[in-house]
């Protein structure tokens, strides 16, 4: 397949040349005029795919340069590149060519160059001696990765069905292997770090670790693949929720099932420890209640122990992610709650899983499904994530029911507001966009809080120890901001030792949880890549803020500046406030500051007003510095454009989203 890409602009054409080495072309030819690619057109003797932009300043338009190019080749198939808006106004009524956008859509390129004919790149299995690690000396021949798999239709045996989520360095797919009609997890290795030949060994390493596994309740690894420089494997998928889907979903399960949770994924972790298994740290997402009422714990056995939290860690947070999901009668907790209560408690510390077992065993038979009762559906359960290390303080068994006992009188159970950290799940579906038009997303996460000073501490600390720094940087840095040595805040020497010191920059108090600022494009994307995560679209951010029913501030449809960080003096902040300084500039998605507070970046670029067919990043919602005098600047379907993702303003931040883990 013969392929031509014409775009006036040569980011895009570059973006597009790189999406399309997904695929089988052949020969990928480009132009950045309509006369140069009637020229190139006349040079060839084959082309069967056109890209091609609206191509507005030039001598013709796209549509002039499709008909030119069927004249030679009149089976020539079309894509264009841009927004619907910019073909309508050359004058085609109705464009019965697929549009894309890029980047935003190079997944929706991707399947429209599939259905042009193009298709994906086949691969074949790892040969059975290099999967058993007998064949390492080959491994330094096979090539690196140059193509980017995650919006394929099929990989090799797999038809891909949907993303399920997005780690640092793999995105899992749901996929059916077609030859015997299974559903199945796939984990494919982002290209970026396919290039790398160190994390290419280790992904196989990785790999082979996990195949090890061979407990009935852990997820089994059941192949890999590697051809053309492109790396997954397959495991089993589950076909229920984890905890964190339960939980946003306001599931409730009984004490019973809650009780057969935790000595699954005891017995599980006890089943690790005991092999010697490296692992990572235990996180809600990894623990599955099935449809058959089974637990399943995923495979988290990795090459090398990367676990930093302690066993009690562990449990304290099994017990945060199940304490919302159990129902109870009202005026009946039972036993279940008090349980639960110690294992999520900071105040005490279960030092062991045989300890759990144990404790388990001594209140096993007084669970009764009579403590049980199914709340209203609507009811959405607080879940706290602790992220600190308490000493260990062991509590043996016999304690612990003793302190069940205790527990059980009545006392306040109002959960505190959530930490700073945190996340919230959006789930998906149609939601009102922009002037009252529908869109659909997939269900995805997103930071309850803009990213703190103190978040992004972590991140500057985190650089300084990695052997490549310049791994989380955009492709499109090194072109747009080839100066761009660090992502360092402007005046970060300033702010940030008078924020840790609780002191005050610009007159202003100022302290860790207040939001980071004066950070351009490229640091937020760096940022959100380091940690496993993305800059949210335009969509998904203006979802997140108005809820499925479209708010035009969170909470509601009236604007009262009282709500919200802005530049009225009456709130006693003349610039930022600490993220969760506003508990009422909440979205109906417990999702806190979109409306006042600071700005956010999003990933989203459009065009810039001024120069044609350049494009500039987005941020969404009003900050201290808007005029609380307009209420229709903190609306949340007003749109900012800036003029360079270089751009560094203090009253602009950021905040992170995921697709949801599945």
């Amino acid at each position: 397949m013969i392929v031509l890409v014409v775009h006036t602009s040569p980011e895009t054409v570059d973006f597009a040349v790189d999406a399309l080495k997904a695929t089988r072309a052949k020969e990928v030819h480009t132009a950045g005029s309509f006369r140069a690619a009637v020229e190139a057109g006349e040079e060839l003797p084959q082309l069967d795919v056109l890209f091609t932009g609206a191509l507005r300043g030039d001598e013709a338009s796209g549509f002039d340069l499709r008909e030119q190019l069927r004249k030679k080749f009149p089976k020539l198939k079309t894509i264009f590149i841009g927004r619907r808006e910019s073909f309508v106004r050359e004058g085609e009524a109705t464009v019965k060519d697929p549009i894309v956008r890029l980047p935003d859509e190079e997944a929706m390129l991707l399947e429209w160059a599939a259905e042009a004919g193009l298709g994906r790149r086949r691969m074949t299995a790892i040969p059975a001696s290099d999967a058993d690690g007998e064949n390492e000396d080959n491994e330094e021949e096979l090539p690196t990765a140059q193509t980017v798999a995650a919006p394929a239709r099929e990989l090799a045996d797999y038809r891909l069905v949907k993303l399920l989520h997005v780690e640092r360095e793999t995105e899992t797919h749901e996929a059916v292997q077609q030859s015997v009609d299974r559903r199945v997890a796939l984990v494919l290795l982002k290209p970026e770090f396919c290039e790398s030949e160190e994390w290419v060994r280790e992904f196989r390493g990785r790999v082979r670790a996990k195949a090890a596994i061979t407990h009935p309740n852990i997820t089994p690894v059941y192949e890999g693949f590697e051809d053309l420089g492109v790396l997954f494997y397959t495991r089993e998928l589950v076909d229920g929720f984890n905890l964190e889907e339960l939980a946003a979903g306001g599931e409730k399960l009984t004490p019973r099932a809650i009780n057969g949770i935790i000595k699954v994924v005891a017995k599980c972790m006890n089943y690790l420890q005991a092999q010697g298994f490296p692992y990572i740290d235990l996180q809600p997402h990894h623990v599955y209640f099935g449809r058959d009422g089974k637990t399943r714990l995923s495979n988290i056995v990795t090459l090398e122990p990367i676990n930093e939290q302690e066993t009690s860690d562990h449990i304290r947070t099994l017990g945060q992610a199940l304490r919302p999901l159990l129902g109870t009668k009202e005026g009946k907790p039972g036993l279940m709650p008090k349980l639960l209560d110690i294992m999520a408690s900071e105040e005490y510390s279960i030092g062991s899983w045989d300890e759990l077992i144990s404790l388990m065993r001594g209140i096993d038979d007084r669970i009764a499904e009579s403590d049980f009762a199914q709340p209203p559906r609507a009811q959405r359960a607080w879940k706290r994530r602790s992220k600190r290390k308490m000493g260990a303080v062991a509590v043996g068994t016999a304690v612990a029911i003793g302190l069940i006992t205790f527990l059980a009188w009545p006392r306040d159970t109002t959960p505190p507001p959530p930490e700073v950290g945190t996340t919230t799940s959006i789930r998906g579906g149609d939601f009102i966009f922009q002037d009252k038009s529908m869109r659909s997303l997939p269900s995805f996460e997103i930071d309850r809080y803009e990213v703190t000073i103190g978040q992004y501490a972590e991140f500057l600390e985190a650089l300084e120890t990695e052997k490549n720094p310049r791994q989380f940087d955009h492709f499109l840095q090194k072109t747009v901001a080839p100066d761009k040595a660090d992502h360092i805040p402007e005046s970060w020497d300033d702010f940030y030792p008078e924020a840790k010191n609780e002191g005050t920059y610009l007159g202003q108090p100022i302290n860790l949880k207040c939001p980071i600022m004066l950070v351009d494009w490229w640091d937020a994307w760096a940022y959100a890549t380091w940690k496993g995560r993305r800059l949210p679209t335009e969509s998904e951010w203006e979802r997140a803020a108005r809820g499925d029913q479209g708010n035009l501030f969170p909470w509601g449809n009236e604007f009262d500046f009282t709500k919200l960080n802005t530049a009225r003096t009456e709130d006693n902040f003349s610039y930022w406030s600490p993220v969760d300084a506003f508990v009422e500039d909440t979205s109906p998605e417990g999702v806190v500051g979109m409306a006042g507070n600071v700005s956010e970046w999003v990933h989203t670029w459009m065009d810039h007003p001024e120069i044609p067919d350049k494009k500039i990043p987005m941020a969404r919602g009003a900050s201290f510095a808007t005029d609380a005098e307009e209420p229709e600047n903190f609306a949340l379907t007003n749109r900012k454009r800036l003029f360079d993702p270089n751009e560094r303003k203090i009253y602009i931040g950021f905040r992170t989203v995921s697709q949801r883990r599945g």
